[in-house]
C-alpha cells in the first residue's frame, strides 16, 4: 500500500542520514578523516603536474606560459612524505586514498623516489 511505501522510504532516508539526527551531524561540516583522504588526493593531482609537464612535447613553453613550477625535486621533497605518512593512518578511508594516490605521485617524481 501507499503508507507501507512511504514508511519505507522515510526509514531508508533516516538510515542514510536524511533524518532529524543525520541532518544536523551532515552540517556539521567535513571530518578530519575527510580532510586527510581529500587532501592526498589533491597532493597527487599536484604531482601529477610535473609529469604532463615533462612528458609534453613543449613542456618548457608550457611551463613558462601556464607558471606552473611542480618539478619531479618538488615533489619528491614536498608531496611524497605527507603521502607516505597519510599511508599509516589511523582511519581506512585515508589510507587507502594516500595508496590509491601513490601511482600518480611516483609518476611526478623521480626514479630514486621509486626504488626507495
Amino acid at each position: 500500500s501507499l503508507r507501507k511505501k512511504k514508511k519505507a522510504a522515510a526509514a531508508a532516508a533516516a538510515a542514510a542520514g536524511g533524518g532529524s539526527a543525520g541532518g544536523a551531524a551532515a552540517n556539521a561540516g567535513p571530518t578530519p578523516e575527510d580532510l586527510r583522504t581529500v587532501a592526498s588526493n589533491l597532493l597527487a593531482e599536484i604531482a601529477s603536474l610535473s609529469n604532463n609537464n615533462n612528458n609534453s612535447v613543449a613542456s618548457s613553453s608550457s611551463r613558462r606560459s601556464s607558471g606552473s613550477s611542480v618539478t619531479p625535486a618538488l615533489v619528491s621533497s614536498t608531496i611524497l612524505p605527507p603521502i607516505l605518512r597519510l599511508c599509516s593512518d589511523s582511519h581506512f578511508r585515508v589510507r587507502r586514498a594516500a595508496v590509491q594516490s601513490l601511482p600518480r605521485v611516483m609518476a611526478g617524481g623521480t626514479v630514486s623516489d621509486a626504488a626507495d
